[in-house]
């Protein structure tokens, strides 16, 4: 799980920082990091037909060379992701739970749910096998209407180890909650300065105690998902759209690189489930 942590953060902030820039940027770059993801599987392995591993090594080697060209050609986007950068929940939230991680005595997990075990897990298993979106000797349970963006996102978790390990999916999902987390932190922090008219400090601190408080009461449900059931990342992805909207409203000098976001997500959800295509009628 550990290494799913860390390499899973490293490719959703560089995916996160191509999109346009926007202030503030943390949790926009991280929740678009995320939905980016699963789309960009779909094209490549649905549509491209390249093999799952190629397909992680194509995304997470964009990911680092847009790291490394922000780090060269444009350093200040990355001092000014927030002004208590450190402090941000999209850093101390992943960071806590890899240290958490590395101090635990953790068994191989264990496909319990239903849905978990004849779908979602049994499917990302079987496309790590035969490094496809889908390949003719592959077994199915289940109602073929949904797309395969969800199992193919767990498999390409294990991408580059030759050993499946589904606490790399949990460690994935982990860090796409995170996102959504860091989103709302920075909408709320908008929200706070500008309705109340409270400084920068004061509206972090507010901000942070309402997160806080929203882990607590398991409003996105638990922090550590416990499964890897598809509600989870639906569940994320509407909360990201709704926060979004919200943006839209205090940052309009960034409509339009949120807009460029929103539908992004939209994309995902489609190809995460089918249904969420009902969500293009509060979007």
């Amino acid at each position: 799980m550990i290494e799913g942590l860390v390499i899973g953060f490293i490719v959703i902030v560089g995916l996160g920082s191509l999109f346009p820039k926007t202030n503030p940027s943390f949790g926009f770059i991280l929740f678009g990091g995320s939905v980016l993801i699963p789309l960009a599987l779909f094209i490549l392995t649905a549509f491209i037909g390249l093999p799952i591993f190629w397909s992680g090594v194509l995304i997470m080697g964009i990911s680092i060379i847009n790291l490394f060209r922000l780090l060269i050609f444009d350093p200040y986007r990355l001092n000014t992701f927030s002004q208590y950068l450190l402090f941000h929940p999209g850093i101390l939230l992943p960071l806590s739970i890899l240290l958490i991680g590395l101090f635990t005595d953790y068994s191989s997990y264990l496909l319990w749910n239903w849905d978990e075990f004849s779908s979602w897990g049994s499917w990302a298993k079987q496309s790590f096998v035969t490094d496809a979106y889908w390949h003719k000797n592959m077994f199915y349970i289940g109602t073929s209407q949904y797309p395969k963006g969800w199992p193919i996102t767990i498999a390409f978790s294990q991408v580059p180890f030759s050993l499946y390990d589904a606490y790399r999916g949990i460690a994935l999902l982990t860090l796409f909650h995170t996102a959504v987390l860091a989103l709302t932190f920075d909408v709320l922090r908008l929200i706070i300065e500008k309705e109340a008219a409270a400084s920068k400090k004061i509206s972090f601190l507010l901000s942070w105690l309402i997160i806080l408080l929203l882990i607590t009461a398991e409003s996105s449900w638990k922090l550590l998902p416990p499964s890897l059931l598809i509600e989870r990342p639906v569940l994320y992805w509407t909360i990201g759209l709704f926060m979004l909207t919200l943006m839209t409203l205090y940052q309009e000098h960034s409509q339009n690189q949120i807009f460029i976001c929103i539908g992004t997500v939209l994309a995902s959800g489609v190809v995460i489930k089918t249904p969420t295509l009902i969500r293009r009628i509060p979007a």
